[in-house]
């Protein structure tokens, strides 16, 4: 999932506006295993949640976490 948000996006940029169910549709994933995940890279500090969606913080950091592969059990 870091790989899907891990985009050319600058810190601050919104990479993803709709709900966590519609990434999990898209992603294949239950909304859960977003959340989650979600919450893992927001505490990484590679993310925000915000009003407007899912904003990068720190896309060196989102494309590391990323290149590992992380998982939800990993983020």
């Amino acid at each position: 999932m870091a790989g899907t948000l891990a985009t050319d996006a600058a810190p601050g940029e919104i990479a993803w506006r709709g709900s966590q169910e519609a990434l999990a549709r898209i992603l294949g994933l239950s909304r859960v295993t977003v959340n989650r995940t979600l919450r893992r890279l927001t505490d990484s500090s590679a993310i925000a949640i915000t009003r407007s969606g899912v904003a990068i913080r720190d896309p060196r950091a989102l494309h590391e976490i990323a290149a590992r592969g992380a998982t939800a059990h990993d983020a």
